[in-house]
């Protein structure tokens, strides 16, 4: 008898406790607008982004941020502008429900970026200003990193301590049996939001560094003539980097150090004036 009375205590006890538990209202993550501490290859998405205008959501997973999720709103349109959140709360299918407001900034900005701490599941978006998610199936990306792992058809490339994972096209493949791309090769690649993250192009890359030299000038409209103690060396430049050396206004026979990568075709990029 006392016995059975022992157990039935015990069940009302653990009712009681689930109970408790089951009433407990769900901890809300915290948050910050972040610029300095973007991890790099987030902050290469949000750059591209910078002629359009809306909300994206960085997968945790694609993007190998968990357990945190970032948020950029791009407003490259507003003047002195910041947008922030002004309250969460969770919706009936524990949603996260995100109002977003825009508040004063010191300086011009074209995009706010904020930092979901612990959270990686579903985001809704309240906000007066009705920004719309971006289209990314026209954006293109271009980044380096390590590659992790490698199959027939995914890789795994870590940009910094943050691993990406990219659907391989048939272009990409062909390259990587060229180039003899394996496990930790350091790489260039470009790769597109869609579903996924496809890989679209890749080198593998032998050499980079950073140099000191003479700025001889353009041999054509992206590409650049460096001298290198004796030596004369082509580099190639994107748009990005053609706006720097013109508003660093970079002359003829101007020393300069220089940052750069060579692929294993023998083509090397200007990656940064110093």
């Amino acid at each position: 008898m006392k016995h059975k009375r022992a157990i039935i205590i015990l069940l009302t006890l653990l009712l009681i406790l689930a109970t408790l538990v089951a009433c407990k209202p769900k901890e809300l993550p915290n948050y910050s607008n972040v610029i300095e501490t973007v991890p790099e290859h987030i902050l290469e998405v949000v750059e591209s982004m910078k002629d359009k205008s809306g909300i994206y959501v960085f997968d945790s997973e694609k993007f190998g941020t968990d357990p945190n999720t970032y948020i950029a709103i791009v407003h490259s349109e507003k003047e002195k502008t910041m947008v922030t959140i002004g309250e969460l709360s969770f919706g009936e299918n524990d949603d996260l429900l995100v109002n977003l407001i825009e508040t004063t900034a010191s300086s011009d900005r074209d995009y706010s970026i904020i930092k979901i701490e612990n959270f990686t599941e579903n985001i809704v978006f309240d906000n007066e200003q009705n920004y719309e998610n971006i289209d990314t199936e026209d954006l293109y990306i271009t980044s380096k990193g390590s590659i992790h792992s490698l199959s027939d058809t995914d890789v795994i490339i870590g940009i910094n301590s943050f691993p990406i994972t990219l659907k391989i096209t048939e272009k990409a493949g062909s390259q990587i049996e060229e180039s003899n791309i394996s496990t930790n090769d350091e790489v260039f690649f470009e790769y597109v939001i869609n579903n996924d993250l496809k890989l679209m192009d890749i080198q593998k890359i032998i050499s980079q560094g950073e140099l000191n030299g003479i700025f001889i000038g353009y041999i054509d409209s992206h590409t650049v003539e460096i001298q290198v103690n004796e030596d004369h060396y082509s580099y190639q430049v994107n748009d990005e980097m053609i706006h720097k050396l013109n508003q660093e206004d970079v002359s003829f026979n101007q020393e300069i150090t220089f940052s750069y990568i060579e692929f294993d075709s023998g083509q090397k990029i200007l990656t940064e004036i110093n």
